[in-house]
């Protein structure tokens, strides 16, 4: 047991504290705040706040989508999803307050859980329809208000639309700048460390990927494409340079510093905000000439990158001419990994289909949520369900993971709230501040740390719960129905289980299955450095990293599942190895035998074979770890290693 807790309490603290860089820029998140905030002052000024604020509800939401597309596909998105959630807030109150909403909101919470995690799309549209359609379910209106009240709710949802796509370009190019901004803090971090360690390699290959695909999704053309794949690439780069660099020379804190303020600088250029980017620029023109990084094998590679992120950045900021980087790893769309075409909705539907055990468990739970608000007749008695709706997700880690966050978000801003409104006695203007601070951190960190959107969205809510319809008892009632909540989306895991450790030992196989390629790429590498595939080593390196990150929300499940099943010490005592190993051999494939072309004798072919032999130290260990978890499991060893 004690073994277990070593593990079980940093996964915990990574939940609840390891927040990544927040993906929305500043100015998308103000234009969504102004919308809200503006229907909330034209409310308090036309002295029908309890009408108006029914817009923030709508346009609350579809602030809650962004995405970097092609302009036809942003249509193809904001349309059906501001018409299905039309339909959804007309029909939830037309029917609300009545016993025919549980098996309304149960059958669309069954088509969310099948189809919502086929596409991002579909996520999307799924999560927004049903969340409305709970909220309005609960709020309810006398049918002769229904209508001028669902057209406040489309006027709120349509403001945000429309001004989303009117600004489609520029917010665009911020977002995918924003993302590689990200991943260079990612690099920074892990310079920071000071060390390779199994979390850091996740984080910063995780940002890599989350860079890629959002250039996959932003549809770029002609030059402008060719610039942000060159940036995408540079970083890459320079993420293999600094792991060499640590690996085999072993830098010191200023040196290391010196790389991570050199990166930081172009982070902040890249950012969407003027002031940043001139501070950083007028930072890099000051701080130069530096002092070249210690000599050593990672050393004069390392420079390289840095030259490339920079010279990259400024084809994006400053519109020079690309800079000519090599198109590398993921920022290549042929090498960007195939995804297997969504089943249909109908087939998606089906029993029997991938997901429809997921849409059970969200029907039958979303149903339970609903009858029991109905028995406790609350005023507005939406939040127990609509919590059920965004904790319930396919995986048991992953649900309970997120009622941690969401219990810990909701009590901080039920206490903070509470504490703030009472004591101002519902003055409009402090709710008004509220509402903006609360809105802007709601989008800033929506798609970042969870814990930190369920304090803000909860909070945002809440003050437009409270200036719908004042009542001192709504705080302790909504914290009662998110623990409420919290137990029946566990309780569905339990009753329609979905464990991570099912998956683990698949997982695992794939995983060794990656090193052991790996490993005989590199040995005919090593014995022939001249004839060696660059390309052969690289696609190694991407199937390797992607076993790695499949596995590690897996590891954090069976972490926190009940009993012993999954045997999650010796899982995740491979986990920790085997990204260990990945670190070891990503350096000795981009540090050693891509760059080091050394001849017998010097110094730098001893330092490559002490290199080679700390990797076959680190293999063992993963040898080891790979034997103990199958002996563990009882399961039989896939291949003599």
């Amino acid at each position: 047991m004690a073994e277990r807790l070593w593990f079980l309490r940093e996964a915990v603290r990574r939940i609840l504290t390891d927040a990544p860089p927040p993906p929305s820029t500043w100015p998308s998140v103000a234009r969504r705040v102004i919308v809200v905030a503006a229907f909330f002052v034209a409310g308090v000024i036309a002295g029908d706040l309890s009408t108006l604020v029914l817009a923030c509800f709508g346009a609350v939401q579809v602030g809650l989508m962004e995405a970097a597309l092609p302009f036809r596909q942003l249509v193809r998105l904001l349309v059906p999803l501001v018409l299905a959630c039309t339909a959804a807030v007309g029909i939830a109150m037309l029917i609300g307050g009545t016993w025919v909403t549980i098996p309304a909101l149960a059958l669309l919470a069954y088509v969310f859980g099948c189809t919502a995690f086929q596409s991002a799309r579909a996520m999307s549209i799924g999560i927004s329809t049903l969340a409305l359609a709970v909220i309005f379910s609960g709020l309810g209106r006398p049918p002769d208000l229904i209508l001028p009240a669902l057209a406040w709710v489309v006027l709120g949802m349509v403001t945000q639309a429309v001004l989303m796509m009117l600004l489609w370009g520029p917010e665009r190019r911020w977002f995918a700048r924003r993302a590689i901004a990200n991943k260079l803090r990612a690099d920074i971090r892990l310079l920071r460390d000071g060390q390779v360690d199994p979390e850091g390699l996740v984080r910063v290959h995780s940002q890599g990927d989350v860079v890629a695909e959002t250039l996959r999704d932003a549809g770029f053309t002609g030059d402008l494409d060719r610039r942000f794949r060159e940036a995408c690439s540079a970083t890459i780069i320079v993420t293999r340079a600094i792991i060499a660099w640590m690996v085999f020379d072993q830098p010191g804190d200023a040196a290391r510093m010196d790389a991570g303020i050199r990166l930081g600088e172009q982070a902040r250029r890249l950012d969407g905000l003027l002031l940043s980017r001139l501070r950083a620029r007028r930072g890099a023109g000051s701080s130069e000439p530096r002092d070249a990084a210690p000599p050593g094998a990672g050393a004069e590679q390392l420079e390289i990158a840095l030259t490339a992120v920079r010279m990259s950045v400024d084809a994006l900021t400053e519109e020079v001419p690309p800079a000519g980087i090599p198109l590398v790893g993921a920022s290549r769309p042929e090498r960007a990994p195939q995804s297997k075409a969504a089943p249909s909705a109908w087939h998606a539907l089906r029993p029997g289909a991938p997901m429809s055990r997921n849409g059970l468990r969200m029907a039958i739970g979303v149903g339970l949520a609903q009858a029991l608000s109905l028995l406790i007749t609350q005023t507005h008695s939406f939040w127990l369900p609509l919590t059920v709706v965004f904790l319930l997700r396919p995986g048991w880690g992953v649900t309970v993971s997120r009622s941690i966050s969401r219990i810990a978000g909701n009590l901080t801003a039920v206490i903070v709230l509470s504490v703030i409104l009472i004591w101002s006695a519902g003055s409009v203007a402090v709710m008004l501040v509220a509402l903006v601070i609360l809105s802007a951190i709601t989008y800033r960190w929506f798609f970042g740390n969870y814990a930190i959107a369920s304090f803000a969205l909860a909070g945002t809510i809440l003050v437009l719960d409270y200036a719908n319809a004042p009542d001192p008892d709504l705080f302790l009632s909504r914290f009662l129905a998110t623990v409420a909540g919290s137990v029946i989306a566990i309780l569905m895991m339990f009753v329609i289980p979905a464990w991570s450790s099912t998956i683990a030992p698949r997982q695992v196989r794939q995983l060794v299955d990656a090193l052991m390629r790996w490993r005989a790429d590199m040995s005919r590498a090593s014995e022939r450095p001249a004839d060696h595939s660059d390309e052969g080593l690289e696609d190694d390196l991407l199937a390797a990293r992607r076993c790695l990150l499949d596995l590690r929300p897996t590891v954090t499940g069976v972490l926190l599942e009940p009993g012993n099943r999954g045997y999650p010490v010796p899982l995740a005592l491979l986990f920790a190895a085997a990204s260990r190993e990945i670190a070891a051999r990503m350096a000795i494939t981009y540090g050693v035998l891509r760059h080091g072309r050394t001849d017998p004798g010097t110094a730098a072919e001893w330092q490559r074979m002490e290199a080679v032999a700390r990797v076959a130290d680190v293999s063992a260990d993963v040898d080891r770890a790979v034997t103990a978890y199958w002996t563990a499991s009882g399961a039989e060893q896939r291949t003599s290693r």
